[in-house]
């Protein structure tokens, strides 16, 4: 299916999105604001993000999303953190990470991570403008990288850290099965992070995005929970989604791109 697809990844100080036109990456940059990420994107056939999309309160218990992806990816589980409950993301924006996790810890048993607290502001961005029109969620949808690298790769989670050699490695090989021209695309992306600009592991992680965004509309996706929808207090549904690919697949779509 042709046309423009997207990924999203937050980073220190905003969000690195990724293009991709017909299969290949055309484009990467830095975008402050998750509203400057609909506008860039608003006439894509869609976009995977990588933030909790839809919120659970806290009698309902955990995203089931999120406690299916932790078994997908197995040892790698630790990288899908629990999404933070409604009533802590209507804390006031100055609460602290103390706060917030005493409040969690309240209402379900467990306190919050700092990871998840430190992306707060960015979970009340993504809510606020989803919230304000739900049927984005047609062109907009939940994901997670790890998740991604995983269908990339055969359906075998990535086995090392982004930020290490040897991952960033395993990482260019798997979407070098579908995007050939990855090395090049990349290859210019600065490694250390600086605030104002998104680097190398966050700019992979958006193109992974995009490349599931894409195969997915091809080829059709996965949807975690996988049996019926879960959906928060607002209608928004609870769940992240990656291409549901085969070898066949990856040589057809490499193929493609190459032509």
């Amino acid at each position: 299916m042709s046309g423009r697809y997207f990924g999203a990844d937050g980073c220190a100080g905003g969000w690195a999105l990724v293009e991709l036109v017909d299969g290949r990456p055309v484009m990467h940059l830095f975008v402050a604001e998750f509203a400057g990420v609909l506008q860039r994107t608003r006439d894509a056939r869609l976009v995977l993000v990588d933030i909790p999309i839809g919120l659970a309160d806290a009698a309902r218990g955990e995203r089931r999303c999120d406690v299916l992806a932790r078994k997908v990816l197995g040892d790698r589980g630790s990288c899908i953190f629990p999404a933070p409950i409604r009533e802590v993301v209507d804390l006031p924006e100055r609460c602290t990470q103390a706060e917030a996790s005493a409040r969690q810890r309240q209402l379900t048993g467990r306190g919050l991570t700092m990871q998840a607290y430190c992306l707060l502001p960015k979970i009340r961005e993504v809510d606020s403008l989803m919230r304000q029109n739900p049927r984005l969620q047609e062109t907009v949808r939940e994901s997670h990288p790890e998740l991604c690298f995983a269908a990339l790769n055969g359906g075998n989670p990535v086995e090392r850290g982004k930020l290490s050699r040897e991952g960033r490695r395993e990482r260019l090989a798997a979407l070098s099965r579908y995007v050939p021209a990855v090395d090049a695309f990349i290859a210019g992306v600065p490694r250390s992070k600086r605030r104002g600009s998104a680097a190398a592991d966050d700019v992979l992680d958006a193109l992974a995005l995009a490349v599931n965004a894409w195969l997915g509309s091809e080829h059709g996706f996965r949807v975690l929970p996988d049996e019926g929808e879960e959906l928060d207090r607002y209608g928004l549904r609870m769940e992240m989604v990656t291409a549901r690919l085969d070898s066949a697949i990856a040589v057809g779509a490499a193929a493609a791109t190459r032509g």
